[in-house]
């Protein structure tokens, strides 16, 4: 189905505009994803459209032609696979001055639900805790040792026999599956009468889907502000003039923090593990580590869950070495030729020893 919205804004005393001067932080082919964030964190429907569509022109000055579908407005119009505010929306046709710019559209098939506005949770409580601790409430996740019961699950995400995942209900929510969890680990799915608790937590899903946790990729855990150097890791020097040396190699896992804002809100999200790669520009970053976002230190049982997981190059030019020589270093590595730690681990990359076993970045 294509939708065209025509849009009646109510006139507010507020304007809320998502912008972007610089490709880094939002990137402008994003603004919409902006404008469905706010949404989904309480903006109103109308306002939330009005911020990439309306507010802009008016912002600009150029209401009188732009941001409306109006009689001698410029015919620039979109029309769309589903809401716009749904995450997955898709131009199915776009007109600039009343000519169609996708001379193959394809449009597939979205259902009537998603021809709304998606429905979005209520964060009184959140709202509440951010006033309550002046704009920085706890993250922190809580760790439940009663029994927990979700009911009314839409379904249920196992890992399946190939490493993938398999879905126990592919036909849509049967809001009478139950899931019981105790001590971490489910014990029951489906008909769970026979486990229960006196003192057992209730969680109601509402149709919403359970699914194993999200692993990351990335500087997770290195710094606890973006951009500031005092609160990071550092980077890591080149090592690229000693690799025929003593082969020494930088662990990721000696330079962890736990307990940091940005790695707990990934956590909320359903993030709970991340691989961590060093952060350097040389050629050999080091030995990045498997860690729990849960975890609040480092000591604590499960918080690397493997100090060894994956070695980390890339290959650049502007670097201050030619390509062929940093290409010709790391055959010299792959081909038995380090020393020391680097030589031992590359000698486990080569014979299949190291989980994801290898990385290498590419670079202009």
């Amino acid at each position: 189905m294509v939708v065209c919205l025509l849009l009646g804004l109510r006139s507010r005393a507020y304007r809320d505009d998502p912008q972007s001067d610089h490709p880094e932080p939002i990137n402008m082919r994003d603004l919409l994803f902006e404008a469905q964030q706010a949404h989904y964190h309480g903006l109103p429907t109308d306002v939330s459209l009005a911020s990439v569509i309306s507010t802009p022109a008016k912002i600009l000055g150029l209401d009188h032609r732009l941001g409306f579908l109006r009689r001698g407005y410029d015919a620039d119009i979109v029309l769309w696979d589903s809401h716009p505010l749904q995450l997955g929306a898709t131009p199915a046709q776009v007109f600039i001055d009343g000519i169609p710019q996708l001379d193959k559209p394809v449009i597939t098939h979205k259902s009537l639900a998603k021809q709304k506005a998606p429905k979005t949770p209520n964060f009184d409580e959140e709202t509440e805790k951010t006033i309550e601790h002046e704009g920085l409430p706890p993250l922190e996740p809580t760790r439940e040792t009663k029994l927990v019961r979700f009911v009314n699950v839409g379904s249920v995400w196992t890992p399946g026999p190939r490493r993938g995942v398999s879905a126990d209900d592919v036909e849509g929510p049967q809001l009478n599956i139950e899931v019981v969890v105790r001590e971490g680990r489910i014990v029951c799915q489906g008909e769970c009468a026979s486990f229960h608790s006196k003192e057992e937590v209730v969680v109601d899903l509402q149709g919403g889907e359970i699914a194993p946790g999200l692993t990351a990729v990335g500087g997770y855990a290195l710094a606890a502000i973006a951009f500031e150097d005092t609160t990071a890791d550092g980077d890591i020097p080149d090592p690229l003039p000693s690799l025929l040396g003593q082969g020494a190699v930088v662990h990721v896992a000696d330079g962890l923090s736990f307990g940091l804002r940005n790695e707990q809100l990934a956590y909320r999200s359903g993030v709970t593990g991340a691989v961590v790669l060093s952060q350097g520009s040389g050629i050999v970053h080091g030995v990045g580590a498997h860690i729990s976002l849960a975890a609040r230190h480092k000591l604590e049982d499960g918080a690397v869950p493997k100090p060894v997981a994956i070695i980390s190059t890339s290959i650049a030019k502007g670097s201050g070495h030619s390509v062929s020589t940093q290409v010709g270093a790391l055959r010299n590595l792959l081909n038995g030729g380090g020393s020391g730690d680097l030589g031992k681990y590359f000698k486990q990359i080569v014979e299949v020893r190291i989980w994801h076993q290898y990385i290498c970045y590419g670079h202009n």
